[in-house]
């Protein structure tokens, strides 16, 4: 039996994370999470805004993530994003690590 390899990567956002852009994120990270061996942080403290395409690229990465076995970490949220996050109780459904 061969070790597993689990290679960790950050994708760092910055600016708003809205219906303008959230397509683009929903893309790569469907390219990025293809296997259980998947690791990556997605780095949310430069992001300054969220609106419902931005929570529901979230929500939709995360199920993809535990599909596969895969993980997805949010890293760093912003005071007003983490709130956002809290309020609609999305943050409930990731794993989200605080600044």
């Amino acid at each position: 039996m061969s070790p597993t390899i689990i290679t960790s990567r950050t994708i760092r956002l910055e600016g708003p994370l809205d219906v303008s852009h959230a397509a683009r994120l929903r893309e790569r990270l469907g390219a990025e999470l293809t296997s259980a061996d998947d690791d990556i942080a997605l780095d949310l403290s430069r992001v300054n805004l969220i609106d419902s395409a931005g929570l529901g690229v979230l929500v939709w990465a995360q199920r993809l993530a535990d599909g596969l076995g895969a993980r997805l970490r949010i890293v760093a949220p912003m005071p007003r994003v983490e709130r956002v996050l809290e309020i609609t109780r999305v943050a409930r459904m990731l794993d989200l690590v605080p600044a």
